[in-house]
């Protein structure tokens, strides 16, 4: 698909005007929005009902063009093989080799079909991250010649990247790539949602920009927002969210946090699973000595020890208790009732679901930040089941029992808390406890 733009004008120099007009939508469109090609029209066509006939708007040229760039055609073998690439994945000819990918039509996937080709054709490695920063055939070119380009070659890749794997590490360039917003710089996973205001800006760490839309609009004009990639699409449904992952991602925010807002305080939110990397970066800049003035975890779960014993060794006891009780086994259903309060008694006396409990091998434990959190909860929904109704009543905190941590109770559920009509109410409370978080770190001073 591409997007085309249908001009009525009476100027006869099409090429003077569609080049104008680029340039304008440049200055006022973010890249994206910018139509790939422009059709210069006598008049619209019109249906007898008066109306704009979108069937019989012609279907833009696919050649080429015409503008200010001068043309430069391929110069050898590699600047064709390319060239040929670019005009069957942009369908567009010809093609010169200063030519920019995404002013011609391209956007991220096509940029991920463009280096597979790429890949497949000349046999050699490009990291997807290369096209971001190189868009001509010219550059692509050169960078082909000068060695064998492996996933990590890129002299400019951020080294806190180089623990993902290289496939990850594209899917994840690729997802933060399509999102409308401007990056530090072509291989950061930080997306800048408002990039002016009078306060220190919020780092907020979701699965996707529609997880802060909502509240950063009523956050206010006054509070910079920057959306943190939490890697949830790429590494939750793979089973790929371990701590090296998380580490590696957060190292990456902290890289960025820190060029954007190098002087603090940071303050910072995570949603949804974007809390392990919230909490990795607040970790990570307390480890540094740099100030992090508030951190907020939107009603998802903490690392608690004794939460973690419950949900691996009680719950899923009490749920097969249930399930005894509904067949009418009332004997194998004290039997199972009384192992499990031995058990209890025993791990709580000899303290052994504190020494022995263990995350699985790989998992991200939020342990080890000293700070305090602000954690904002929902209320338990009435079809929730009462296992789950069970579980919030005997841990209020969800987890993080462990951690100096404000409660604040919120309306909706956990998809709605975010959007409207709660993302207001959440919006308010949060600038509420920005501004004491901000007013307690000036007293300190």
């Amino acid at each position: 698909k591409r997007l085309v733009a249908y001009i009525v004008s009476p100027e006869e120099n099409i090429d003077i005007l569609t080049t104008n007009l680029r340039g304008f939508l440049k200055q006022k469109l973010p890249q994206y929005m910018i139509p790939n090609a422009f059709v210069v029209l006598d008049a619209l066509p019109l249906t007898p009902n008066g109306k704009i006939d979108r069937r019989g708007l012609p279907a833009p040229d696919t050649s080429r063009q015409s503008g200010t760039e001068t043309f430069v055609a391929p110069r050898d073998s590699i600047e064709l093989q390319l060239a040929q690439i670019w005009s069957q994945v942009l369908g567009i000819q010809p093609i010169g080799v200063t030519d920019n990918f995404f002013e011609l039509g391209g956007h991220s996937l096509l940029a991920v079909r463009l280096v597979a080709e790429i890949e497949k054709v000349t046999q050699k490695k490009l990291p997807l991250a290369a096209l971001f920063q190189f868009t001509t055939i010219e550059e692509i070119a050169s960078l082909l010649k000068e060695r064998e380009v492996a996933d990590n070659a890129n002299p400019n890749l951020s080294p806190e990247l180089l623990p993902l794997d290289a496939d990850d590490l594209r899917a994840l360039l690729t997802i933060v790539a399509g999102r409308e917003g401007a990056r530090p710089r072509p291989d950061s996973l930080m997306v800048t949602i408002r990039p002016t205001g009078v306060k220190p800006p919020l780092f907020y760490c979701a699965n996707g920009v529609g997880e802060i839309s909502t509240l950063a609009r009523y956050l206010g004009e006054e509070q910079p927002v920057y959306f943190l990639e939490s890697g949830y699409h790429v590494f939750f449904k793979q089973a790929k969210y371990t701590k090296a992952n998380i580490k590696a991602i957060a190292a990456s925010h902290v890289r960025d946090i820190l060029e954007v807002y190098p002087t603090g305080p940071i303050l910072l939110t995570g949603y949804s699973f974007g809390k392990n990397v919230a909490y990795e970066v607040a970790k990570q800049l307390q480890q540094r000595g740099n100030k992090v003035a508030f951190l907020a975890i939107l009603d998802t779960t903490g690392s608690g020890q004794m939460y973690r014993y419950y949900l691996q060794r009680i719950e899923p006891a009490l749920v097969a208790i249930k399930k005894e009780l509904l067949r009418g086994s009332l004997v194998s259903c004290a039997r199972k009732l009384s192992s499990l309060l031995w058990e209890v008694k025993d791990n709580l006396t000899v303290q052994k679901s504190m020494s022995s409990l263990e995350g699985n091998k790989g998992e991200y434990l939020m342990q080890g930040y000293s700070g305090k959190i602000t954690l904002f909860v929902t209320r338990v929904a009435r079809d929730h089941r009462h296992h789950i109704k069970i579980r919030r009543w005997l841990f209020p905190l969800m987890g993080w029992e462990e951690h100096v941590v404000d409660l604040i109770r919120v309306p909706g559920d956990h998809k709605s808390m975010v959007r409207e009509p709660h993302g207001r109410v959440l919006a308010n409370r949060l600038k509420t406890c920005i501004d004491q978080a901000l007013a307690a770190e000036a007293d300190r001073e």
